[in-house]
């Protein structure tokens, strides 16, 4: 039903006018986005730009000749390459550089892992400034 609706929409609207409105409803979307990132409560108003640009994407797949299996294969090797790209960055942030100062009673102890120098100097110096106006 849904894509003898698009054809027909195609073929009544030319292919010029339905990429034309398939462009104004990604830009209906993410204009709708940008509310929301500023704190409307626009949820109606997402899903119904939603449905509008997946309409307009079932037409441009038809009138760009777009296979779903060619579709889904591009969509699978980008969704792998997130993952990989989302465990290297877990990996990265493991290896974070960091600087720990502790104080107990009388004793002080400075632990560094993979901390630049300069960087343990100023945690150092931020220390002492505050161990100063503590006084």
């Amino acid at each position: 039903m849904n894509k003898e609706t698009y054809r027909k929409a195609i073929d009544t609207y030319g292919k010029d006018k339905q990429l034309d409105v398939a462009i104004e409803e990604m830009s209906e979307l993410t204009k709708e986005i940008c509310k929301f990132k500023r704190g409307q409560d626009n949820h109606q108003q997402i899903v119904e730009e939603i449905a509008d640009v997946e309409i307009m994407l079932q037409q441009l797949k038809m009138i760009c000749d777009v296979k779903c299996s060619e579709l889904e294969g591009v969509k699978y090797q980008k969704t792998e390459r997130l993952a990989e790209r989302l465990n290297s960055e877990k990996t990265e942030n493991e290896d974070q550089r960091y600087i720990h100062i502790n104080i107990y009673d009388d004793n002080l102890s400075i632990e560094g892992h993979k901390a630049k120098p300069e960087a343990i100097i100023r945690a150092i110096d931020g220390l002492a400034n505050v161990l100063i106006s503590m006084k």
